[in-house]
């Protein structure tokens, strides 16, 4: 909290139709919201135009060409009866290449797919996993929460306390040993403990640390973390109440008021939550992109600084643990390794590919030789629920 306004890790939403929702209901989670309007601005060539979000606003936006309002309305026209599955090893890139004539176009889909994936890595991610996560946007759109994310927070760990879950802070986990049969954790400045079956909700890289594991070494190798430079401002008014939402045409940017559709800010506060798409593996000028950021709201909310009450600028907050989620390559199924002398396995399984946490969280799971098959079923799904359920910001799980 600052100022009574609720400041988010950078901007967070919830997939309407995603599994995360399924999982808070299924838990007894209780949050409340409104789904943002598609309205706003398209920001390209350093100009503010309509941002094409439906058949008036596509017909009269000026950042469009009529040859690229055609394709544009063809393209969205048609792209929920895209099989996404034939195109999981197609990157964005080629897929934009192969599908597209005019770089109007391109420049606008490379926008929507960055806002639909936190992800601005066209030459490497995914164009199935893109898409789908598109397809998902635009048939469900995103629910703002009703101070912030920190209510699902609150509600998880309620969900698990109910279900008879103990939570211990400042115990953190150091090390990983398998245990006949099972896993033990050893913990800083705290005693080991035995557990039949671990979740990590973690990125690969810091999975990696905890535990020895080729499957799991291979994922970490391959994952690069997809991050963004956010920036919350929160005023006393709003300057221009016409333009809530903004995004990057040429510049991989975002703007929001989330504040207009969920509470988020004191009586007759605004709070806006900017974005940075940063390109994936290369490195950035803070500096550079905190003007940039600043820019953009002084084209979109001029006279902003006059009533700023707080700013807050974060250079590089991780908006997915690997930007391989879903993409060539990508293994939907289980890398195992054996536990030495017990009785089943250690899973590692790469979840939530449209919702959940998309390449941010690994399970393990043990499987247990004796006992039925529906048992051990019923023990990987239930896994399975528990590690989707810890979600983290970004567009995969959650709008920005």
């Amino acid at each position: 909290m600052e100022h009574g306004f609720h400041l988010n890790m950078g901007a967070h939403a919830l997939y309407r139709g995603g599994p995360g929702m399924v999982i808070l209901k299924e838990l007894g989670v209780r949050f409340t919201g409104n789904t943002p309007a598609t309205a706003g601005a398209f920001v390209t060539g350093g100009k503010a135009h309509k941002l094409p979000s439906g058949p008036m606003s596509l017909l009269s936006t000026g950042a469009l060409s009529v040859r690229a309002k055609l394709e544009v309305g063809r393209l969205l026209t048609g792209i929920n009866r895209i099989d996404t599955r034939q195109l999981a090893a197609t990157t964005v890139a080629s897929w934009i290449e192969g599908r597209v004539k005019t770089e109007e176009t391109r420049e606008l889909l490379r926008a929507l797919f960055r806002l639909a994936t936190s992800t601005n890595a066209p030459e490497v991610q995914s164009a199935g996993a893109a898409i789908s996560q598109l397809q998902l946007a635009l048939k469900s759109n995103v629910l703002y929460l009703d101070g912030g994310w920190q209510t699902l927070v609150d509600g998880l760990r309620t969900a698990a306390v109910d279900a008879g879950a103990a939570i211990e802070r400042g115990a953190a986990v150091t090390e990983l040993e398998p245990n006949a049969p099972g896993w033990r954790l050893h913990r800083r400045n705290h005693a080991a403990v035995d557990a039949d079956a671990v979740v990590l909700a973690l990125a690969p890289g810091e999975a990696r640390t905890l535990i020895a594991n080729e499957a799991l070494d291979g994922w970490s190798d391959d994952a690069t973390p997809a991050r963004a430079a956010v920036m919350d401002v929160c005023l006393s008014s709003l300057p221009n109440p016409k333009t809530a939402f903004a995004l990057g045409g040429n510049a991989p940017l975002y703007l929001q008021v989330h504040s207009r559709y969920a509470a988020l800010a004191p009586d007759g506060g605004v709070l806006i939550s900017l974005l940075k798409y940063l390109p994936i593996g290369e490195r950035s000028d803070s500096a550079h992109d905190e003007r940039e950021l600043q820019a953009l709201l002084d084209l979109v909310q001029p006279g902003w600084r006059a009533v700023v009450l707080h700013r807050r600028f974060l250079p590089s907050m991780t908006a997915m643990g690997s930007d391989r989620a879903g993409g060539p390559g990508w293994n939907d199924g289980a890398a195992r390794a054996s536990s030495p002398g017990s009785a089943g396995n250690l899973c590692c399984r790469r979840l939530g590919r449209s919702g959940g946490t998309p390449g941010g969280c690994g399970a393990f799971e043990r499987q247990a030789g004796g006992g039925t098959g529906g048992r051990r079923r019923h023990d990987s799904q239930r896994l399975r629920r528990a590690a989707a359920a810890n979600f983290w910001w970004s567009q995969g799980s959650a709008r920005c």
